[in-house]
Protein backbone atom coordinates (compact mmCIF):
# COMPACT_ATOMS: atom_id res chain seq x y z
CA UNK A 1 0.00 0.00 0.00
CA UNK A 2 1.21 3.56 -0.96
CA UNK A 3 1.19 5.91 2.20
CA UNK A 4 2.71 8.73 0.61
CA UNK A 5 -0.34 8.92 -1.26
CA UNK A 6 -2.81 8.64 1.36
CA UNK A 7 -0.37 11.13 3.35
CA UNK A 8 -0.40 13.45 0.94
CA UNK A 9 -4.93 13.02 0.20
CA UNK A 10 -4.73 13.56 4.63
CA UNK A 11 -2.81 16.80 3.85
CA UNK A 12 -4.84 17.87 1.35
CA UNK A 13 -8.24 17.34 2.90
CA UNK A 14 -6.83 19.21 6.27
CA UNK A 15 -5.56 22.10 3.66
CA UNK A 16 -9.13 22.87 2.30
CA UNK A 17 -11.13 22.43 6.14
CA UNK A 18 -8.51 25.03 6.95
CA UNK A 19 -9.40 26.87 3.79
CA UNK A 20 -12.65 26.43 4.56
CA UNK A 21 -12.31 28.17 8.26
CA UNK A 22 -10.13 30.63 7.04
CA UNK A 23 -12.86 31.84 4.38
CA UNK A 24 -15.84 31.73 7.33
CA UNK A 25 -13.93 33.74 9.67
CA UNK A 26 -13.20 36.32 6.26
CA UNK A 27 -16.74 36.33 5.60
CA UNK A 28 -17.64 37.10 9.31
CA UNK A 29 -14.82 39.67 9.40
CA UNK A 30 -16.89 41.14 6.31
CA UNK A 31 -20.20 40.95 7.52
CA UNK A 32 -18.65 42.68 10.78
CA UNK A 33 -16.59 45.79 8.84
CA UNK A 34 -20.25 46.10 6.85
CA UNK A 35 -22.31 46.40 9.60
CA UNK A 36 -19.81 49.16 11.21
CA UNK A 37 -19.99 51.23 7.96
CA UNK A 38 -23.55 51.51 7.93
CA UNK A 39 -23.77 52.43 11.71
CA UNK A 40 -20.88 54.66 10.59
CA UNK A 41 -22.18 55.78 7.47
CA UNK A 42 -25.73 56.50 8.89
CA UNK A 43 -24.02 58.66 11.73
CA UNK A 44 -22.39 61.34 9.42
CA UNK A 45 -25.82 61.10 7.54
CA UNK A 46 -28.00 61.99 10.81
CA UNK A 47 -25.70 65.12 11.76
CA UNK A 48 -26.32 66.25 8.09
CA UNK A 49 -29.77 65.88 7.81
CA UNK A 50 -29.86 67.24 11.48
CA UNK A 51 -27.69 70.76 10.70
CA UNK A 52 -30.63 71.34 7.65
CA UNK A 53 -33.18 71.16 10.08
CA UNK A 54 -31.67 73.13 12.83
CA UNK A 55 -30.79 75.62 9.91
CA UNK A 56 -34.00 75.94 8.39
CA UNK A 57 -35.74 76.36 11.57
CA UNK A 58 -33.41 78.93 12.52
CA UNK A 59 -34.37 80.83 9.17
CA UNK A 60 -38.19 80.43 9.51
CA UNK A 61 -37.86 81.66 13.43
CA UNK A 62 -35.20 84.36 12.82
CA UNK A 63 -33.63 84.14 16.62
CA UNK A 64 -32.11 81.85 18.69
CA UNK A 65 -34.06 82.14 20.96
CA UNK A 66 -37.26 80.95 19.27
CA UNK A 67 -35.03 78.19 17.80
CA UNK A 68 -34.48 76.92 20.89
CA UNK A 69 -38.30 77.16 21.78
CA UNK A 70 -39.13 75.01 18.71
CA UNK A 71 -36.43 72.40 19.14
CA UNK A 72 -37.01 71.77 22.48
CA UNK A 73 -41.17 71.50 21.38
CA UNK A 74 -40.13 69.11 19.11
CA UNK A 75 -37.94 67.17 21.56
CA UNK A 76 -40.33 67.01 24.37
CA UNK A 77 -41.95 64.34 22.75
CA UNK A 78 -38.97 62.89 20.72
CA UNK A 79 -39.09 59.36 20.49
CA UNK A 80 -36.40 57.84 18.23
CA UNK A 81 -35.46 57.59 14.67
CA UNK A 82 -31.95 56.29 14.68
CA UNK A 83 -29.56 53.57 13.69
CA UNK A 84 -28.76 50.41 15.34
CA UNK A 85 -25.61 52.49 17.58
CA UNK A 86 -26.21 52.39 21.21
CA UNK A 87 -23.36 54.31 23.04
CA UNK A 88 -23.91 55.67 26.77
CA UNK A 89 -25.20 59.16 26.75
CA UNK A 90 -23.04 60.06 30.26
CA UNK A 91 -26.69 60.09 32.08
CA UNK A 92 -29.75 57.93 32.06
CA UNK A 93 -33.36 57.89 31.82
CA UNK A 94 -36.90 56.13 31.45
CA UNK A 95 -40.67 56.19 30.11
CA UNK A 96 -43.54 57.15 31.70
CA UNK A 97 -47.02 55.75 29.53
CA UNK A 98 -50.09 57.22 28.99
CA UNK A 99 -53.10 55.45 27.61
CA UNK A 100 -54.97 55.98 24.57
CA UNK A 101 -58.23 54.31 25.41
CA UNK A 102 -61.42 53.03 22.58
CA UNK A 103 -64.40 53.75 24.10
CA UNK A 104 -66.25 51.35 21.18
CA UNK A 105 -64.39 48.67 22.37
CA UNK A 106 -64.33 49.26 25.96
CA UNK A 107 -60.41 48.85 25.94
CA UNK A 108 -56.93 50.60 26.26
CA UNK A 109 -55.84 50.84 22.47
CA UNK A 110 -52.35 52.00 22.91
CA UNK A 111 -50.18 53.48 25.77
CA UNK A 112 -47.81 56.19 24.52
CA UNK A 113 -43.44 56.34 25.58
CA UNK A 114 -43.22 59.87 27.37
CA UNK A 115 -39.40 60.76 28.18
CA UNK A 116 -39.03 61.17 31.98
CA UNK A 117 -35.71 61.43 34.09
CA UNK A 118 -35.31 58.57 36.78
CA UNK A 119 -35.90 60.59 39.89
CA UNK A 120 -39.12 61.72 38.20
CA UNK A 121 -37.68 64.84 36.26
CA UNK A 122 -40.08 66.07 33.35
CA UNK A 123 -39.07 65.77 29.73
CA UNK A 124 -37.86 69.44 29.78
CA UNK A 125 -35.55 68.88 32.25
CA UNK A 126 -33.96 65.48 30.27
CA UNK A 127 -34.35 67.61 26.81
CA UNK A 128 -32.15 69.97 28.12
CA UNK A 129 -28.85 67.86 28.74
CA UNK A 130 -29.15 66.46 24.63
CA UNK A 131 -26.93 68.61 22.08
CA UNK A 132 -26.49 68.25 18.94
CA UNK A 133 -23.67 65.02 19.68
CA UNK A 134 -25.78 63.46 21.47
CA UNK A 135 -28.92 64.01 20.63
CA UNK A 136 -28.75 60.81 17.97
CA UNK A 137 -27.77 58.60 20.58
CA UNK A 138 -30.56 59.57 22.83
CA UNK A 139 -32.89 58.83 19.68
CA UNK A 140 -32.03 55.57 19.31
CA UNK A 141 -32.02 54.83 23.32
CA UNK A 142 -35.45 56.48 23.41
CA UNK A 143 -36.87 53.39 21.23
CA UNK A 144 -35.54 50.77 22.82
CA UNK A 145 -36.13 52.01 26.54
CA UNK A 146 -39.34 51.98 25.39
CA UNK A 147 -40.13 48.87 23.57
CA UNK A 148 -38.20 46.89 26.82
CA UNK A 149 -40.27 49.10 29.66
CA UNK A 150 -43.70 48.26 27.75
CA UNK A 151 -42.56 44.72 27.09
CA UNK A 152 -41.78 44.70 30.72
CA UNK A 153 -45.10 45.86 32.02
CA UNK A 154 -46.64 43.10 29.21
CA UNK A 155 -48.37 45.79 27.62
CA UNK A 156 -50.73 43.96 25.38
CA UNK A 157 -52.16 47.11 23.61
CA UNK A 158 -50.39 48.98 20.78
CA UNK A 159 -47.00 51.01 22.05
CA UNK A 160 -47.10 54.72 20.39
CA UNK A 161 -43.41 55.99 20.15
CA UNK A 162 -42.52 60.27 18.65
CA UNK A 163 -39.60 60.47 16.81
CA UNK A 164 -37.83 62.61 14.36
CA UNK A 165 -37.94 62.64 10.80
CA UNK A 166 -34.72 64.66 9.93
CA UNK A 167 -32.85 62.07 12.61
CA UNK A 168 -33.34 59.14 9.82
CA UNK A 169 -31.29 59.30 6.56
CA UNK A 170 -31.87 55.31 5.69
CA UNK A 171 -35.21 54.24 7.19
CA UNK A 172 -34.22 50.44 6.05
CA UNK A 173 -31.58 50.81 7.99
CA UNK A 174 -32.36 52.75 11.11
CA UNK A 175 -35.38 50.74 11.73
CA UNK A 176 -32.54 47.89 12.96
CA UNK A 177 -32.49 48.79 16.75
CA UNK A 178 -36.17 48.67 16.81
CA UNK A 179 -36.32 45.66 15.25
CA UNK A 180 -33.66 44.24 17.41
CA UNK A 181 -35.49 45.16 20.17
CA UNK A 182 -38.78 44.16 19.28
CA UNK A 183 -37.41 40.71 18.41
CA UNK A 184 -35.44 40.40 21.52
CA UNK A 185 -38.84 41.63 24.16
CA UNK A 186 -41.59 39.53 21.86
CA UNK A 187 -43.21 42.53 21.22
CA UNK A 188 -44.80 42.89 17.99
CA UNK A 189 -43.57 45.21 15.54
CA UNK A 190 -47.14 45.69 14.12
CA UNK A 191 -48.18 46.64 17.46
CA UNK A 192 -45.82 49.49 17.21
CA UNK A 193 -47.01 53.31 16.52
CA UNK A 194 -44.29 56.08 14.89
CA UNK A 195 -45.26 59.18 15.61
CA UNK A 196 -44.52 62.19 13.29
CA UNK A 197 -44.98 65.64 15.12
CA UNK A 198 -46.56 67.70 12.93
CA UNK A 199 -44.36 71.05 14.36
CA UNK A 200 -41.34 69.80 13.13
CA UNK A 201 -39.92 71.22 9.54
CA UNK A 202 -39.73 68.78 6.99
CA UNK A 203 -38.01 70.56 4.33
CA UNK A 204 -38.00 67.01 2.21
CA UNK A 205 -41.22 65.84 1.61
CA UNK A 206 -40.08 62.74 -0.42
CA UNK A 207 -37.57 62.16 1.88
CA UNK A 208 -40.65 61.66 4.61
CA UNK A 209 -42.84 59.70 2.12
CA UNK A 210 -40.00 57.29 1.94
CA UNK A 211 -39.81 57.11 5.85
CA UNK A 212 -43.26 56.55 6.21
CA UNK A 213 -43.53 54.32 2.97
CA UNK A 214 -40.57 51.85 4.80
CA UNK A 215 -42.00 51.84 8.18
CA UNK A 216 -45.43 50.60 7.02
CA UNK A 217 -43.28 47.88 4.62
CA UNK A 218 -42.13 46.69 7.99
CA UNK A 219 -45.31 46.15 9.79
CA UNK A 220 -45.07 49.39 11.62
CA UNK A 221 -48.19 51.65 12.16
CA UNK A 222 -47.64 55.72 11.53
CA UNK A 223 -49.60 58.66 12.82
CA UNK A 224 -49.30 62.69 12.65
CA UNK A 225 -49.00 64.09 15.84
CA UNK A 226 -50.40 67.29 17.11
CA UNK A 227 -52.28 67.64 13.44
CA UNK A 228 -53.95 70.80 13.45
CA UNK A 229 -51.08 72.28 15.32
CA UNK A 230 -49.05 74.17 12.65
CA UNK A 231 -50.01 74.58 8.65
CA UNK A 232 -48.28 71.40 7.12
CA UNK A 233 -51.07 69.24 8.20
CA UNK A 234 -52.74 68.89 4.86
CA UNK A 235 -49.90 68.81 2.84
CA UNK A 236 -48.57 66.34 4.30
CA UNK A 237 -51.60 64.25 3.93
CA UNK A 238 -50.91 65.06 0.48
CA UNK A 239 -48.00 63.40 0.35
CA UNK A 240 -48.29 60.30 2.03
CA UNK A 241 -51.27 58.63 4.46
CA UNK A 242 -50.48 57.51 7.99
CA UNK A 243 -52.76 55.14 9.48
CA UNK A 244 -53.60 57.90 12.29
CA UNK A 245 -54.22 61.46 12.96
CA UNK A 246 -53.46 62.69 16.16
CA UNK A 247 -56.06 65.80 16.98
CA UNK A 248 -53.71 68.49 18.33
CA UNK A 249 -55.36 69.45 22.02
CA UNK A 250 -55.33 73.23 20.90
CA UNK A 251 -58.45 71.80 18.47
CA UNK A 252 -60.18 69.76 21.11
CA UNK A 253 -59.78 71.66 24.15
CA UNK A 254 -63.17 73.66 25.22
CA UNK A 255 -64.37 72.01 21.74
CA UNK A 256 -67.60 71.60 23.04
CA UNK A 257 -67.90 76.16 23.36
CA UNK A 258 -66.42 76.80 20.37
CA UNK A 259 -68.27 76.53 16.82
CA UNK A 260 -65.00 77.26 14.81
CA UNK A 261 -63.34 74.38 15.99
CA UNK A 262 -66.29 71.94 15.67
CA UNK A 263 -66.76 73.14 12.17
CA UNK A 264 -62.22 72.55 11.71
CA UNK A 265 -62.82 69.39 13.42
CA UNK A 266 -65.44 68.22 11.75
CA UNK A 267 -63.60 68.76 8.31
CA UNK A 268 -60.92 67.11 9.16
CA UNK A 269 -62.94 64.14 9.63
CA UNK A 270 -64.36 64.05 6.37
CA UNK A 271 -61.08 63.91 4.59
CA UNK A 272 -59.53 61.68 6.99
CA UNK A 273 -62.80 59.15 6.26
CA UNK A 274 -62.53 59.37 2.62
CA UNK A 275 -58.85 58.66 3.00
CA UNK A 276 -59.51 55.45 5.50
CA UNK A 277 -57.32 57.12 8.04
CA UNK A 278 -58.40 56.82 12.29
CA UNK A 279 -58.51 60.20 14.69
CA UNK A 280 -56.77 60.06 17.90
CA UNK A 281 -58.57 63.13 19.96
CA UNK A 282 -55.57 64.37 22.67
CA UNK A 283 -55.55 66.81 25.42
CA UNK A 284 -59.08 65.37 26.73
CA UNK A 285 -59.78 66.33 29.93
CA UNK A 286 -63.29 67.11 30.45
CA UNK A 287 -66.38 65.37 29.84
CA UNK A 288 -67.81 67.86 27.99
CA UNK A 289 -65.37 68.04 25.22
CA UNK A 290 -65.41 63.57 25.20
CA UNK A 291 -69.39 63.92 24.62
CA UNK A 292 -68.90 66.61 21.98
CA UNK A 293 -66.12 64.16 20.14
CA UNK A 294 -67.86 61.34 20.48
CA UNK A 295 -71.18 63.06 18.57
CA UNK A 296 -68.80 63.05 15.75
CA UNK A 297 -67.82 59.57 15.64
CA UNK A 298 -64.59 59.74 17.32
CA UNK A 299 -63.59 56.70 19.36
CA UNK A 300 -60.03 56.66 20.14
CA UNK A 301 -59.37 59.30 22.85
CA UNK A 302 -56.02 60.45 25.16
CA UNK A 303 -55.81 62.82 27.47
CA UNK A 304 -55.65 63.35 31.23
CA UNK A 305 -59.71 63.11 31.66
CA UNK A 306 -58.80 59.40 30.94
CA UNK A 307 -55.38 59.30 32.81
CA UNK A 308 -52.12 61.36 33.55
CA UNK A 309 -48.67 59.87 32.36
CA UNK A 310 -47.57 57.07 34.46
CA UNK A 311 -43.76 57.03 35.72
CA UNK A 312 -42.67 53.38 34.70
CA UNK A 313 -45.83 51.75 34.81
CA UNK A 314 -49.79 51.98 33.45
CA UNK A 315 -52.13 53.90 34.61
CA UNK A 316 -55.40 52.69 35.83
CA UNK A 317 -58.51 54.28 33.96
CA UNK A 318 -61.70 54.81 36.31
CA UNK A 319 -64.49 52.05 35.27
CA UNK A 320 -66.67 54.63 35.38
CA UNK A 321 -64.85 55.83 31.63
CA UNK A 322 -66.01 52.72 30.09
CA UNK A 323 -69.48 52.08 30.17
CA UNK A 324 -69.22 56.12 27.93
CA UNK A 325 -68.20 53.24 25.20
CA UNK A 326 -72.53 52.23 25.44
CA UNK A 327 -73.32 55.69 23.96
CA UNK A 328 -74.60 54.98 20.44
CA UNK A 329 -75.30 58.65 19.72
CA UNK A 330 -73.34 59.53 16.34
CA UNK A 331 -72.68 62.81 14.18
CA UNK A 332 -73.76 62.72 10.46
CA UNK A 333 -71.75 64.86 8.78
CA UNK A 334 -73.17 64.54 5.72
CA UNK A 335 -76.23 66.36 6.83
CA UNK A 336 -75.14 67.35 10.06
CA UNK A 337 -77.74 66.31 12.55
CA UNK A 338 -77.57 63.85 15.73
CA UNK A 339 -78.34 60.30 15.16
CA UNK A 340 -79.51 58.88 18.27
CA UNK A 341 -79.17 54.61 17.51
Amino acid sequence: MDFSNVKKKIECCEFFRRGEKYIAKLNQNLANLFNYMSKLFCAFEHKYRLGIFLQSSKSSKGTKMQLNSQTQKITTQIGCAACSYETALGFDFTMAFQPIVDLDNNEIFAQEALVRGLGRQSAGEIISKINNENLYKFDQMCRVKAVRLASKLNVKSHLSINFLPNAVYRPENCLRTTIKAANENNFPLEKIIFEITEVEKVSDNSHLKNIVTEYQRQSFKTAIDDFGAGYSGLNLLSVFQPDYLKLDMELTRAINTNPVKQSIVKGILHVARDLGIAIIAEGIETKDELDTLREFGINLFQGYYFAKPAFESLAEISPDVFPLANQTETFDLENEMLCVG
